[in-house]
């Protein structure tokens, strides 16, 4: 102990090193391991254990050769092998270092998936499960009464079947205290999943210099799917005596409807808030003058437009791809669908479509003779379709067409004489999560917003009259949020799925000018931001997790939680999970039925 030894600590806490970050050089402990993945900024980054960090693996001997080694992988069977291990000779074969670093590489997108996206996910849906709860119960006071209201009055019907209130009291004895289980059962649940998920990663990493025991081990034991759909009860049956009219009661009982439960997702307002936006990095692109649209091929890979001339590039700026035969208008003329291939608007007004090695490039609807010309498009990753906006030649005419992977006609959310004026000339569109149709308009100064049946929801005119709006690029963020480019302010404004002005979230004093396309990206939650006078794509932040997964309540809602019950006034309510149900009425009558 005389000898001086140096402990490794973890760089941003007094913690044991377990982990090391590649990318920022970190060592890490389990806690801020955790931290790291689950932050946007740096849950990309390569962590590994930190004895990987000195490239040892372990040999280990044969089962069958106890004198030998193992020192080649056979490629046929998918097991290590010794050099007398004759039954393997014929075999291909591979060194047994080289294909266990092949192997964790194959492993290692997996992995981090877990670590940066379903275990945070998981966390974050175990605790909503509980305040989403406690949230309901202090505000559902007045929805209780409504619903009992309705009850009340259809208990009274059925009171002149039954004469007495034992009923009703067997009814309410059945329910008492199901809610509450149910939602503990939901959260052992959740424990039990993230517990696998959490046994998965440790074995792996017990496995990180342990050849042949990491090849066992991802050869039997696959990571379980996890399952969040509820496991049902058996129904109570109930019995009604000869004297009572059997088909009045049947008739009242049928009116109460039942849907099935939809499976649990964690909400995207409990993983993500809205924050100050923070520029990431800035792309400028080689051979073109401005970034007139912008759309994600890949990961790593976009296609930008600029007039006729469409480029495929990386974070570099180098021109990876190039198309000259683009339709040279300033408006959305090309997307990409989820399996990366290029659609976009020819000079032709024709749409043709580029396979994501580039070799087809294949005209998949012809509108050279068609009086509508194609004028901008949007591929949509909720329905799989392609939203086309279309104008008739020489009139104001026009219309949305919805087209399916095969390009074969699905919808027209065509505009009806009452809406003449609802689209002039619309430049950009896309699709909210909520199945909106947003488009931008450049005739009408507005953004134009529809459902997916084409009826129209609103018209955004700016948020400062005297200003106005001359909208440009358009897209929509994990938070069902729209965000559109200005050009009359020169800033990016921000409203909500319901038309409300936000913020103006980027302008001139961010360093944007002229700001017109714009593209969001799911995974990182960037926001990638063209500009009109210069070749330079700007890539902001302005969402961003929660720094934990913690319950954020108070301890008088835990407690209330726990209890079951909902304090209302004079009396002490045993409640249900009204939260699932809905009102209707039949027979002017109140019903509550599952959501």
């Amino acid at each position: 102990m005389s000898c001086p030894v140096k402990v490794k600590t973890c760089s941003q806490c007094l913690g044991d090193t377990e982990y090391y970050c590649q990318d920022c050089e970190d060592n890490l402990c389990w806690d801020c391991k955790h931290s790291h993945v689950a932050n946007l900024d740096t849950k990309h980054h390569y962590v590994m254990l930190y004895r990987e960090k000195m490239n040892f693996v372990q040999k280990r001997k044969c089962v069958k050769h106890e004198n030998q080694f193992y020192d080649t992988f056979c490629k046929k069977c998918k097991i290590p092998k010794c050099f007398q291990c004759r039954k393997h000779r014929n075999h291909d074969k591979q060194d047994i270092i080289e294909a266990y670093r092949i192997k964790r590489e194959e492993q290692r997108l997996e992995i981090s998936q877990i670590r940066c996206e379903k275990l945070y996910n998981a966390c974050a849906l175990r605790a909503s499960l509980k305040t989403d709860v406690r949230i309901d119960m202090h505000n559902c006071h007045r929805k209780f009464h409504l619903i009992f209201q309705g009850m009340e009055l259809e208990s009274r019907r059925l009171l002149n079947l039954f004469n007495d209130k034992e009923f009703q009291d067997d009814i309410w004895n059945l329910c008492k205290g199901r809610v509450t289980s149910k939602i503990n059962e939901q959260i052992k649940i959740m424990k039990r999943n993230i517990a696998k998920i959490t046994a998965y990663e440790h074995k792996h990493n017990l496995s990180s210099n342990r050849p042949v025991k990491f090849f066992r081990f991802i050869k039997k034991h696959q990571v379980s799917q996890i399952q969040n759909k509820l496991k049902t009860t058996k129904q109570c049956e109930y019995s009604v005596q000869e004297n009572y009219d059997l088909k009045t009661v049947m008739s009242s009982l049928s009116k109460i409807k039942r849907s099935n439960r939809r499976k649990r997702h964690p909400k995207k307002e409990n993983l993500l808030k809205m924050c100050s936006p923070v520029i990431q990095t800035y792309v400028t692109i080689d051979d073109i003058e401005s970034c007139c649209h912008i759309s994600f091929s890949m990961t790593d890979k976009f296609w930008i437009s600029s007039g006729s001339d469409l480029i495929l590039t990386d974070k570099t700026g180098k021109t990876l791809h190039y198309i000259s035969n683009l339709h040279d208008v300033l408006s959305g003329v090309h997307t990409v669908n989820e399996k990366w291939e290029l659609i976009y608007i020819a000079d032709d007004f024709s749409i043709k479509k580029m396979s994501s090695d580039m070799e087809k490039n294949d005209k998949v609807l012809k509108l050279e003779n068609s009086p509508w010309k194609a004028l901008c498009l949007h591929y949509s990753q909720l329905t799989g379709n392609v939203l086309v906006a279309m104008k008739k030649n020489g009139s104001t005419l026009c219309k949305i067409v919805l087209y399916n992977t095969n390009w074969k006609h699905v919808n027209t959310l065509r505009q009806r004489e009452s809406d003449s004026n609802l689209y002039k000339n619309p430049i950009f569109i896309t699709e909210n999560n909520n199945g909106d149709v947003a488009v931008s308009d450049s005739e009408n100064s507005a953004v134009v917003v529809t459902d997916r049946r084409g009826a129209h929801r609103y018209t955004y005119t700016g948020h400062q009259t005297e200003s106005g709006l001359d909208p440009r690029g358009i897209c929509c963020d994990a938070l069902s949020n729209i965000l559109v480019c200005d050009m009359k302010t020169n800033t990016v404004q921000i409203i909500d799925e319901d038309g409300n002005y936000l913020s103006n979230l980027l302008g001139e004093s961010r360093g944007i000018s002229e700001p017109v396309s714009l593209s969001y990206d799911p995974h990182n939650h960037f926001v990638w931001v063209g500009s009109l006078d210069n070749n330079t794509v700007s890539v902001y932040r302005y969402l961003n997790r929660y720094p934990d997964w913690e319950d954020r309540t108070t301890p008088d809602e835990e407690e209330l939680y726990f209890s079951g019950a909902l304090q209302s006034g004079e009396e002490e309510r045993e409640w249900t999970d009204f939260r699932h149900y809905e009102v209707f009425k039949a027979d002017s009558v109140n019903f509550w039925q599952p959501l």
